[in-house]
């Protein structure tokens, strides 16, 4: 979780709430540069780190590498994307000159990876593998992607980023995906392998994932009669020493009650 980027020095940063964020960025052909980055993505970046700002004073790294779009050896096979950590991230991009499509690239790559400074929301974290090469895939992987994802529209919403009928049209699009869905449990590993390797399907799983988020959180709040949801719930499983997958339920147990049980039954060990 320190990835290094050895360039020709370009970087900025903000506080947003308790949290710093520094941006550091190589554009290939100077296209693109850190105060860009900071500019378009200030008000995403801030929602979430108003979001989790109980966690107290934090630092967040957001490293960017920016390259000529499939003309060199880097990305020659269009291999975009970017890996998110507790303390950093790390992303590979095309320079795009319209301010547009760079923007809806940068929130498609970074929306909610700052999420990941919750424990339980980051994969080496939770699941004690520091085999970043190689992570390891547990039947518990529809929470840290959904809970991650849903987490990031909320911060969004709770900061007027997007309104609520851009929330319910995204919802709707992710209901619209699972139509086409295996009805096979999301607790299911070899079934989540497979959908991760063919692009479509990594797309229905995640909507799956989402979805399956937003229906413990509305879960957790019913059963609690409003007084734990899930921000609340993720909240008091990061002040837990240590965390595992195979303990999640008993977790979640502990804190909301036995109740909780029924909806892993239904939802993620089966197939409702």
């Amino acid at each position: 979780d320190s990835p290094v980027m050895y360039s020709r020095l370009d970087t900025c940063g903000f506080l947003a709430g308790n949290i710093y964020i520094s941006i550091s960025v190589f554009s290939e052909n100077g296209r693109i540069s850190a105060r860009l980055v900071r500019r378009l993505l200030a008000a995403q970046l801030s929602a979430s780190a108003n979001f989790i700002s109980a966690i107290g004073k934090k630092k967040y790294e957001l490293i960017f590498y920016f390259t000529t779009p499939f003309k060199t050896v880097l990305n020659q096979n269009g291999n975009y994307g970017g890996v998110a950590h507790k303390n950093s991230a790390f992303y590979f991009m095309p320079e795009m000159t319209d301010e547009d499509d760079l923007l809806n690239e940068l929130l498609l790559k970074t929306s909610a990876d700052m999420m990941h400074m919750l424990s339980p929301l980051d994969f080496q974290s939770f699941l004690g593998n520091e085999n970043f090469l190689k992570p390891q895939l547990t039947k518990n992987w529809w929470f840290l992607e959904g809970v991650n994802t849903y987490f990031g529209w909320l911060a969004d919403i709770r900061d007027s980023v997007v309104n609520e009928s851009d929330f319910m049209g995204a919802l709707s699009a992710k209901v619209k995906l699972l139509h086409m869905n295996s009805k096979k449990p999301i607790s299911n590993l070899a079934f989540i392998t497979d959908a991760l390797n063919d692009p479509l399907n990594k797309e229905i799983i995640r909507a799956r994932a989402v979805l399956t988020a937003c229906l413990l959180d509305i879960h957790l709040t019913e059963i609690s009669a409003g007084k734990i949801g899930l921000k609340e719930a993720v909240f008091e499983l990061n002040r837990k020493s240590s965390l595992s997958s195979a303990s999640l339920e008993e977790l979640l147990v502990d804190i909301a009650g036995p109740s909780i049980t029924d909806f892993f039954h239904a939802y993620v060990d089966g197939t409702v």
